[in-house]
């Protein structure tokens, strides 16, 4: 199957729509509304465990891919952080951070997966920094500007 990625922005909107409660879709929106396009949005997710020890700040930091939960388990998630990626490497690159968690010898539901899996973002060569909550890691990468 093939997919279109893009970013984020007030233009690419409507695609989120049903996203999330409203309240949270109401905040994404704000959000998006607010901060032009190609500027550098960042969120943290285990703040209070993250700053404790915090890594060096990166140039962008993947902190969500939201599947419907009627696609789950279809392999999205893949080709929407090969997406982030490229979209990162073609304005400039830099250090990329993420949380997700671990689903190594364990059953997790697709809905806590926030930002996929460590292990997926490991396919894509990232690190593993620490951990910052029971089975969440920060992971990292350096990615080149094309």
């Amino acid at each position: 199957m093939s997919y279109t990625i893009r970013p984020l922005d007030a233009s690419t909107w409507d695609a989120l729509r049903g996203a999330g409660r409203a309240q949270q879709r109401d905040l994404r929106r704000v959000l998006v509304h607010r901060v032009p396009p190609g500027v550098r949005r960042q969120g943290i997710k285990h703040k209070r465990e993250y700053d404790k020890d915090a890594p060096p700040r990166p140039d962008w930091r993947i902190t969500c891919f939201y599947v419907d939960k009627k696609h789950r388990g279809q392999g999205i998630a893949r080709p929407a952080r090969k997406g982030a990626l490229d979209q990162i490497a073609h304005v400039g690159g830099g250090l990329v951070e993420a949380i997700p968690g671990v689903t190594s010898g364990r059953e997790a539901p697709g809905r806590f997966l926030f930002s996929a899996t460590v292990e997926l973002f490991e396919q894509y060569g990232f690190t593993r920094g620490r951990q910052v909550g029971k089975h969440a890691w920060i992971v990292s990468k350096v990615v080149e500007p094309v």
